[in-house]
């Protein structure tokens, strides 16, 4: 496995999705790793996601290679809904997320506890020999499950943050 050629094919896969983003006015870049070890990651500025159109903040990126004869590479979506998260309904978060979680198909919410931020999160194994094109399907499959669950259930997790909703309120939702 030539781990250079595969990183460079993957770096501008990414590169290539940006542009795309881009063109639909959406706000898009790559962001070098500072590390040789690191991978490159898009970042997106998602501006009107779920029922009041906030903004989310997503980061896509390859883990790193594994060493040896591995088939596959993990491609991850992280996009944050929230930051800065205080501590005021943080166990009635915690109790919505698993409720939400439990209903995903794919994925989950989690909250750094310590960076504070709560994001949805999901990765996905894809073959290392898989064909570029193939490749770029798949990892808009990713992106859009990502962007398409946090659409759907951020609205719920922000006001339970806010004290607006209630784990039974989520119960209901569900």
């Amino acid at each position: 496995m030539n781990k250079k050629k595969i990183m460079k094919e993957r770096h501008e896969l990414l590169t290539r999705i940006q542009g795309e983003m881009q063109e639909n006015y959406t706000a898009a870049l790559i962001r070098e790793p500072e590390n040789e070890n690191d991978p490159p990651i898009l970042s997106i500025v998602f501006d009107g996601l779920g029922m009041e159109h906030d903004d989310a903040f997503g980061e896509f990126y390859f883990l790193p290679l594994p060493d040896g004869e591995a088939r596959a590479q993990h491609f991850s979506a992280v996009i944050t809904i929230a930051d800065d998260i205080k501590e005021d309904h943080l166990s009635e978060l915690f109790e919505a997320m698993s409720y939400i979680n439990f209903a995903l198909p794919c994925g989950a919410y989690s909250i750094d506890s310590q960076k504070r931020f709560m994001a949805f999160r999901m990765t996905a194994p894809l073959p290392i020999d898989i064909d570029p094109e193939e490749l770029y399907k798949e990892v808009n499959i990713v992106i859009g499950n990502a962007v398409a669950i946090t659409d759907v259930h951020m609205d719920i997790l922000l006001k339970v943050m806010a004290g607006e909703m209630t784990v039974e309120d989520v119960k209901k939702a569900l």
